[in-house]
């Protein structure tokens, strides 16, 4: 694939990411994000690789906050939805979308990133004790784990001959 055509499609993942982070968004319990800007971040880094699936991280981080902010911004939060899209392209881009391979991409992505580092981020940037983020953040990350793998292993059996093709 040609650089403008990686290019093109960062730009179109990363303005799908964006709109569902500011459209798709829910908070639970203050600690707890969910959204759907995890489809167009997993697709775009099997299709583009991981460094492409971080840089479509950052952009929707960034540019969703401009559109949306909630606050401040925090760079934390960007370092994270970069490490996501890496998370997502490493165990995607060029290897089979099978259950094997989401699972590991969505389980690594869900304790490294959103249990541990975003459990720091949100220690630092709200204050709020450790140790009551992560024992929040353990009640409804299971929950959304199994959403984002079911959600992927059903999107990916659609989109596998598609992202296969444009991935060469």
């Amino acid at each position: 694939m040609t650089n403008i055509k990686k290019l093109t499609f960062a730009a179109v993942f990363t303005a799908l990411a964006v709109v569902m982070k500011v459209f798709l968004t829910f908070l639970f319990f203050r600690t707890t994000k969910f959204g759907f800007t995890f489809v167009p971040m997993m697709v775009g880094s099997a299709m583009l690789g991981p460094l492409w699936g971080g840089v479509i991280g950052a952009l929707s981080d960034i540019l969703g906050w401009a559109i949306k902010p909630d606050g401040s911004y925090f760079y934390g939060f960007t370092l994270s939805a970069v490490l996501k899209g890496f998370f997502y392209g490493a165990f995607l881009y060029r290897r089979p979308k099978n259950l094997i391979n989401i699972l590991l991409a969505v389980t690594l992505s869900i304790i490294v990133v959103d249990l541990c580092i975003n459990s720091i981020w949100i220690n630092i940037y709200y204050g709020t004790p450790l140790q009551a983020v992560f024992v929040s953040k353990l009640t409804t990350l299971p929950v959304f784990a199994a959403l984002q793998y079911v959600i992927m292993l059903i999107l990916f059996k659609i989109l596998n001959r598609e992202i296969s093709r444009f991935s060469e």
